[in-house]
């Protein structure tokens, strides 16, 4: 019978059982919110019982990290309430920026900058209660957690393991595919769009990835015995997936041409690659290799080569060096998953072989984000617009019980910047709608514990089977908690049509207050951002740029902190351009369409892809004979970009794709010339003193190609439209 259960129907009956398990422990006890410990049930209940024990176990940790600040704020500035709302507020705000910004610890931070309100407006008019409030918090929440942990072990227990196993092969299937798109390019095909595709399914599983390994830790013995091999796996694959979609992005039918030319055995390097990853995939999942992994090499036409032009020899150079990078991480990725299956591996005989040490800016562990800074900054303006409205309007419902509330979604918010909360509105309305005929006419009819455990956790059944979806979770949790806030479950029931009003207004109250914020004090309307962080892209790329006119150990601390965070800009900006592209409205689009702000996106990628490029090979050792040769043809060079770079963050519209290719191939063809002429009159270079300038050379020449493809895209998009005014 129980293996006729789908998984969402097992889900939805350990979530119900362990939430009426948690509400009967908390009446039991005569504890004061006794929904606190069913809902910490309910929002660990997870497909997998590590993913419920972490998220939990985080719950818990911040909970009581909370209740700390909490207790501080109040032994401070419980007697000054504007210095109390100041310092919570830009509490709210530090642990907002550290929920953004932390890598598998978000809701950790979340909790504890939101549980320090809960002490906080609970305990401001009698402060002694302060810590049996927390107290109680941290019995309910731990209780919730206990309850949910015990039911999912004994019931239908899902190891996170097999879904690890499950990710990690879809990740290298994927990665199979990108370089299969890749081979057919070589061949002749073409598939830039499909490339596009790939490379989100890559980014969205490598952080499913990411997820699961740190909660199969503790649910699944095999990944804990494995742990240290499933982070280099983790590693490599990264590592694999980034280089090839840079070199996907790199290939253009020039360069295409030259590497079939050159490389005539091209196609049965990829194969060997290919079947390195088909190799893991089989590992990961436990199954023997049927081959191991034959040593790589290539061989190039070296007389066709040297016949080249300088700026194709430096093509040339880069493919070489991703082709090696490739060899060595397939190689790398095809060992971590041979550990992982504890099988006898003949790839760890084989040589890595050198490649070129780079040194590109890094942002650092936790990096300055201007958008997490923004999101912080409304945090902390919720928090004050609605302990204006709480003091300046009378009668808010609630009090200073809405602020908490309003607090706990400003906090959930800033995780989800591009979400509006006039989406709100209704669901909020449907759910309070759906829960109040239970509430006014079913619990008054209820004369037992077991009668109230039928009827909720028909409900909670209900609300997890039908919004068992990923995408649906928003669902599921505004459904869940305003029926158990409804409710009110306690040993002493009582009943009225103005509670259920009174919820109802404060929800209508808080959202409004809360979507103000989205104008102020930072504008977070889809086109605004948009525009703002393509601005901001193409300022941070110009910057970078215009570092290389000073040597790297002449730059002052400053210019290296700016370094840091421009490249983390050009790093991520894309991302984020990418999430608020497909969030315009239809009325910012004018003529053109979804289509084209992608593609247009897409490109942005590329560019940044060549910028880090050029960081990489700025930072390799050059010839300082060849440095002072060409110093200036560079800057000339540099300068053309420069401009190009500042008239496309002025006006994207502006941009002409025919002027801008004469413009950048007359600078490359007198940049070629001159290099052709230094090399000719100079001493002979030594062969890593060559292929450094080579890769210079063909990192600067990427940065122009970028952008010749970029502004076709660019005028494509409807910019006038975009920057009118609308609310």
């Amino acid at each position: 019978m129980t293996g006729a259960l789908s998984p969402r129907a097992k889900l939805a009956l350990k979530t119900s059982l362990a939430v009426v398990i948690a509400y009967a422990i908390a009446l039991h006890m005569d504890w004061e919110k006794p929904y606190w410990a069913a809902w910490t049930a309910f929002s660990v209940g997870l497909a997998t019982t590590g993913e419920g024990v972490q998220k939990g176990l985080m719950r818990l940790a911040g909970g009581l990290v909370g209740a700390v600040g909490g207790f501080v704020l109040l032994a401070f500035f419980i007697q000054e309430r504007w210095l109390f709302v100041t310092f919570l507020s830009l509490y709210g705000a530090v642990f907002t920026y550290l929920a953004l910004s932390s890598k598998g610890h978000g809701y950790f931070w979340q909790q504890a900058g939101f549980f320090a309100t809960v002490i906080a407006f609970d305990s401001a008019f009698s402060p002694g209660n302060a810590f049996e409030i927390g107290i109680d918090r941290a019995q309910e929440t731990g209780t919730g957690l206990v309850t949910y942990v015990v039911i999912a072990l004994l019931l239908w227990p899902e190891s996170s393991g097999r879904k690890l196993v499950h990710t990690a092969q879809a990740l290298i299937d994927k990665a199979r595919h990108l370089l299969g798109v890749c081979t057919a390019r070589v061949g002749g095909a073409a598939g830039d769009h499909e490339t596009t595709a790939l490379r989100d399914d890559i980014h969205r599983l490598q952080a499913q990835v990411d997820k699961l390994l740190g909660v199969a830790q503790s649910d699944s013995w095999e990944v804990a015995e494995a742990y240290s091999d499933w982070r280099a796996f983790q590693a490599e694959i990264a590592a694999l997936d980034e280089t090839l979609i840079r070199w996907g992005a790199d290939l253009d039918e020039h360069q295409l041409a030259i590497l079939r030319a050159l490389v005539p055995k091209l196609t049965v390097y990829l194969r060997e690659l290919d079947r390195r990853l088909e190799g893991a995939a089989a590992m990961i999942a436990g199954k023997a290799p049927s081959r191991q992994p034959e040593p790589l090499a290539i061989e190039w036409d070296d007389q066709r080569l040297h016949s080249l032009g300088q700026f194709d020899i430096a093509a040339v150079t880069a493919q070489r060096d991703r082709l090696r990078q490739l060899d060595n991480l397939s190689l790398a990725l095809y060992r971590a998953a041979c550990r992982i299956a504890a099988f006898d591996c003949a790839a760890d005989q084989q040589d890595v072989k050198p490649q070129p040490a780079v040194a590109a800016p890094s942002p650092g562990p936790l990096p300055l984000d201007r958008d997490h800074f923004d999101e912080a900054v409304r945090t902390a303006a919720s928090i004050w617009l609605m302990f204006l409205a709480i003091v300046y309007i009378p009668d808010i419902p609630t009090g200073l019980g809405a602020l908490g509330i309003a607090t706990r979604l400003a906090f959930a918010d800033s995780a989800l910047p591009s979400f509006s909360l006039t989406k709100l509105y209704l669901p909020v309305t449907v759910a309070l709608a759906a829960a109040f005929p239970f509430y006014i006419f079913v619990m008054p009819q209820l004369s037992s514990y077991p009668e109230l455990a039928l009827g909720v956790s028909a409900v909670v059944f209900t609300v997890v089977y039908v919004f068992h979806e990923p995408k649906q979770a928003l669902l599921r949790t505004i459904f869940a908690y305003l029926f158990f806030s409804l409710i009110g479950v306690t040993n002493h029931q009582e009943y009225s049509f103005t509670h259920f009003t009174t919820t109802l207004m404060m929800w209508l109250v808080i959202l409004t207050v809360l979507q103000v914020t989205e104008y102020l004090p930072v504008s977070h309307q889809p086109d605004r951002v948009f525009l703002r962080l393509v601005n901001r892209f193409f300022g941070s790329c110009e910057y970078l740029l215009q570092l290389g006119r000073t040597p790297r150990h002449e730059l002052s601390w400053t210019q290296r902190l700016r370094a840091r965070f421009c490249s983390y800009e050009v790093m991520t900006l894309p991302v984020k351009l990418a999430g608020w592209g497909r969030s315009l409205p239809a009325d910012a689009l004018g003529r053109s369409t979804a289509a084209e702000i992608q593609a247009f996106v897409d490109r942005l990628w590329s560019l940044s892809y060549r910028i880090q490029a050029l960081l990489e090979a700025r930072s390799l050792p050059q010839a300082p004979a060849l440095v002072r040769e060409l110093r200036g043809d560079i800057r000339t060079w540099r300068g053309g970009v420069e401009g190009v770079l500042r008239d496309l963050a002025e006006d994207p519209a502006s941009a002409d794709p025919q002027a801008l290719q004469t413009r950048l191939h007359a600078a490359v063809a007198r940049l070629e010339g001159r290099i052709a002429e230094t090399l000719d009159g100079s001493d002979r270079l030594s062969r890593q003193e060559s292929e450094n300038m080579y890769r210079l050379l063909s990192a600067h020449r990427g940065v122009s190609e970028s952008l010749l493809l970029l502004a076709k895209p660019a005028v494509a998009i409807d910019w006038p439209r975009l920057r009118e005014p609308r609310f």
